[in-house]
This record gives C-alpha cells, structure tokens and sequence, in this order.
C-alpha cells in the first residue's frame, strides 16, 4: 500500500544529477499536509507527487 516502505531520499537526488549532467532539468510539484501545494502549479486534491524532466535533443 501507499507509504508502506519509506524511501531514502537518493533517487531524486540521483536522477536530478543525471539530469543535469546532460544540460537538462527537472521540476518537483508535490502536496503538502493542509498547507496547499509547493511547485509553479496547482494540482487536484488526493493527486501524488509528480515529475517534469526536460532534456535537450541531441542534433548529433
């Protein structure tokens, strides 16, 4: 179920500088308990965390 295993906190981590490394970005928008939302957006209620990753096209 949802919340059943905690996780570290190093996937993020990994995947922004990953990210990063190919000159890309990555954007975070995730609810917060009673507070309202944190990230550039409004999301519905009872919605997850999501995940915007932006990458360049290689013109190789």
């Amino acid at each position: 179920a949802k919340g059943d295993i905690p996780g570290t906190g190093l996937g993020l981590a990994i995947a922004r500088r990953l990210i990063e490394q190919m000159h890309g970005s990555i954007r975070v928008f995730s609810p917060l308990k009673n507070e309202g939302w944190i990230g550039e957006e409004r999301q519905p209620p009872n919605q997850g965390t999501s995940f915007v990753v932006e990458l360049q096209k290689d013109e190789a």
